[in-house]
């Protein structure tokens, strides 16, 4: 099974062994024989060992999203070509006292005699 070029990336991650093991592919419902065991392949830092999650090709039915959620949770490790976040705009509820909505905001409020 070939992989699409937006989750290539992936891939370095992990190694790949193949094994004898009838299944159908769901999304073109052909029958395969040979299935893949993909391997995660990230050293895990606090024990020395390489991380032991695993998937296969029949399991997966050709979706990265699985290995990239393991990725990205158990390893914080994510797409090298990943759009960085949109800058939020900061907000207060405090108005900036020199702008000048601030400065007729406060001339307003004493000039307003209602009872509350």
């Amino acid at each position: 099974m070939s992989e699409p070029k937006s989750t290539k990336w992936p891939w370095t991650y992990f190694e790949i062994s193949e094994f004898e093991n009838p299944w159908i592919v769901k999304k073109s419902n052909k029958r395969t024989l040979i299935d893949r065991e993909i391997r995660c392949a990230v050293l895990d830092n606090e024990i020395g060992e390489k991380c032991d999650w695993k998937t296969t090709d029949s399991k997966r039915q050709a979706s990265t999203s699985k290995m990239i959620d393991h990725l990205r949770k158990q390893h914080s490790i994510d797409s090298p070509d990943k759009p960085e976040e949109p800058k939020r705009a900061e907000y207060s509820i405090f108005p900036d006292p020199n702008s000048i909505g601030s400065t007729i905001l406060l001339m307003w409020i004493p000039l307003k005699q209602s009872n509350f």
